[in-house]
């Protein structure tokens, strides 16, 4: 869709943002992550799906990774 490989890509972001091109990524699905479980009625189920994780689990593996928190605990917070 950016008429570039992922290699360049991933050069440009280095560039521009001092991140890699999944790093960038993973910044944007956390913060959604975190905005939809503080501000939305959806349960994580929902969430995740929402997220294109395939299933629950993978989506709080992936959310306790990076926060140390599981997404139910943050939204208790």
């Amino acid at each position: 869709m950016l008429n570039m490989s992922p290699q360049n890509l991933n050069i440009n972001s280095q560039n521009e943002c001092n991140k890699s091109a999944s790093e960038m990524l993973s910044d944007f699905i956390l913060s959604e992550a975190k905005r939809l479980l503080l501000y939305s009625d959806k349960n994580i189920f929902e969430i995740a799906y929402s997220l294109f994780f395939k299933d629950n689990s993978h989506f709080t593996k992936y959310f306790k990774r990076l926060t140390g928190y599981t997404p139910s605990n943050y939204k208790k917070q």
